[in-house]
C-alpha cells in the first residue's frame, strides 16, 4: 500500500509552552505529500532518503540536501521513493515564540526575512545540535539558543534574496490550494482552478507542475483519494465514498483509487479496521 500524506494547511497541536516538535516519519512506502502550507517554520532533515522536493515554486532533488527549510505560508510537496531511510520534521511555532525570541524582528535588524532564507542546504554543520536539542531537553533556553544559532548560520549562506516574482508565485499557490481544499468534493474543472489566478489554462497547467512537480489533476485526484481514505475509515460503503468525493463513476474510482493507494477501496476498508 502507498502512503499519501495531505494537508491542506498543516495543523500542529503542540504542548502548551513547548512551541518546537520533533517527529520521524519512515519512507518504508512511496510516500505522497501534496501541495500544502503551514503556519510554522518547518525543517525537514534528510537521513538517506530519494525523491523530489518542491518548496516555493523550486525544485530540488531529495539526495542533494542535508535539510530543506520551510517558512511559514510557503507552499511545499514532497514525493519519496520507498527506501530505508526516513526524515526528521522540527517545527518550531515562533509566533507565540516571540515573547522569547522574536526570529523575524532579529533577521530583520540584520536585512534578512524568514522568506530570503535558502530552501535547500547541503552543510550538515547549519544544523550543528538544532535536531538532537529538539529531541532531548524541555529546557526553554536550551531550545532557543540552539535556534538563535540555527537562523545565525543560515543568515549567513543566504547570499542572494528571492524577489517579489518568487513571492507572488507562493502566494498563488496559496490561494489556489485554500481553493482546492474548499472545492475538491465538487469536481473542479482546470479552467476554474486557472481562472482563480487570472491564467489561461494551458499556461496554468504548466506553471503548477512545473512549481508542485504534479499536475493539478494528480494533486486534485490525491486530496479526493486522500479524502476518500479518512471517510472508509468510518465505516462508509465504497459507493457513498465514491459520490462523496466527487466521483460519478464508482469502476473509475476504484481504479483511481488502487493506483494510488496500490489497493482497492475494499481492501483498504478491511486493513482499518
Amino acid at each position: 500500500m502507498k502512503q499519501i500524506i495531505t494537508a491542506f494547511k498543516e495543523h500542529k497541536e503542540f504542548k502548551p509552552e513547548r512551541h518546537w516538535d520533533a517527529n520521524v516519519i519512515r519512507i518504508a512506502k512511496d510516500t505522497i505529500t501534496p501541495p500544502h502550507y503551514a503556519d510554522t517554520i518547518e525543517i525537514v532533515i534528510n537521513h538517506s532518503i530519494r525523491g523530489t522536493i518542491h518548496i516555493g515554486g523550486r525544485q530540488s532533488d531529495a539526495e542533494s540536501s542535508c535539510f530543506y527549510f520551510v517558512p511559514p505560508g510557503v507552499v511545499h510537496a514532497m514525493e519519496y521513493k520507498k527506501c530505508d531511510g526516513y526524515v526528521t520534521v522540527l517545527k518550531i511555532n515562533h509566533l507565540p515564540l516571540k515573547k522569547y525570541l522574536d526570529i523575524e524582528a532579529i533577521l530583520a535588524a540584520e536585512g534578512y526575512s524568514l522568506d530570503v532564507l535558502p530552501y535547500f542546504v547541503a552543510d550538515s554543520r547549519v544544523l550543528e545540535d538544532l535536531e538532537d536539542v529538539f529531541w532531548r531537553t524541555d529546557s526553554l533556553w536550551e531550545v532557543l539558543t540552539a535556534i538563535l544559532g540555527f537562523f545565525r548560520r543560515m543568515a549567513a549562506i543566504a547570499v542572494e534574496k528571492q524577489g517579489n516574482a518568487d513571492i507572488q508565485e507562493n502566494d498563488d499557490l496559496r490561494r489556489l490550494v485554500e481553493w482546492t481544499e474548499n472545492n475538491f468534493m465538487h469536481t473542479p474543472t482546470l479552467e476554474e482552478a486557472a481562472s482563480i489566478l487570472g491564467y489561461s489554462r494551458n499556461y496554468f497547467c504548466k506553471k503548477f507542475k512545473a512549481a508542485t512537480g504534479v499536475t493539478y489533476i494528480g494533486y486534485l485526484n490525491c486530496l479526493r483519494i486522500n479524502y476518500a481514505c479518512t471517510e472508509l475509515k468510518k465505516g462508509r460503503s465504497v459507493t457513498e465514498v465514491c459520490y462523496a468525493c466527487g466521483f460519478e463513476n464508482p469502476s473509475y474510482f476504484i481504479k483511481l483509487f488502487r493506483t494510488i493507494v496500490g489497493v482497492t477501496p475494499m481492501k483498504y476498508a478491511a486493513s482499518q479496521e
